[in-house]
């Protein structure tokens, strides 16, 4: 019963962070799961990631949950934990949802380095290519030094 305590103050904790039902809490923690991420403390922080990246993106929580998955299936790929491409893409979509805010880096930059796309479709593309290029360059020689 202390588990089932721990559970439930997880899932408090994370609903407070992203909004929503106690439901859309226990799938939150079902896609945490899936991209590496077991522990509620874990759990709570990428939550509070994806509020951020959120709130300077404009990307809903399941956009960036999607992008999670994305960048764990990359890191993945390349060796890494899926774990360290979920935080490391919704972060890098954060950090392009900022620089966008303040003006360093322009909607038009953005659309046509991902050939056309706007908006949310954009940072995803983008931090896509980001997360592979980085993935490639880390296993090529150059990298390992």
């Amino acid at each position: 019963t202390s588990r089932f305590k721990k559970m439930i103050d997880t899932l408090s904790s994370i609903q407070k962070e992203l909004g929503g039902s106690l439901t859309d809490a226990m799938s939150f923690v079902k896609g945490s799961q899936q991209v590496g991420i077991f522990r509620a403390a874990g759990q709570a922080n990428f939550a509070a990631e994806i509020r951020n990246a959120s709130a300077t993106t404009g990307m809903t929580s399941d956009q960036l949950m999607g992008l999670g998955q994305t960048g764990a299936s990359i890191s993945r790929a390349y060796g890494g934990l899926g774990r360290q491409g979920a935080v490391g893409a919704v972060r890098t979509a954060s950090g392009l949802g900022a620089a966008i805010q303040s003006g360093v880096l322009s909607q038009e930059a953005l659309s046509e380095a991902t050939g056309g796309l706007t908006g949310s479709d954009a940072v995803q593309a983008f931090t896509s290519r980001l997360m592979q290029s980085t993935g490639h360059f880390t296993k090529s020689a150059a990298g390992r030094y």
